[in-house]
């Protein structure tokens, strides 16, 4: 909904818009909504960050997911054809 409150405003969401919002998500134990943000940051052409690799584990392992986090991670990138980025072991 902020995402959205921004782009009604005429402005852009970049990559620091959206990892902020991410990480309200890992805060507020909403899986959906972060994940959600993520794909619309890769559908809008962004490429993420090891910062958002890092907020995408953190919200994984809020969700329960501790053990499998990392794999979790790893599949969503495979499942939009991205690597993960250098440095996000």
């Amino acid at each position: 909904q902020v995402a959205e409150a921004i782009k009604a405003r005429g402005l852009r969401c970049d990559e620091l818009v959206y990892n902020t919002l991410m990480d309200g998500c890992v805060k507020a134990n909403d899986i959906t909504a972060g994940v959600g943000l993520f794909e619309e940051m890769v559908q809008n052409g962004m490429r993420p960050s090891t910062i958002t690799h890092s907020i995408l584990s953190k919200l994984y392992q809020h969700a329960g997911y501790e053990e499998n986090a990392t794999e979790m991670v790893a599949q969503l990138y495979q499942h939009h054809g991205m690597e993960r980025p250098s440095g996000s072991d």
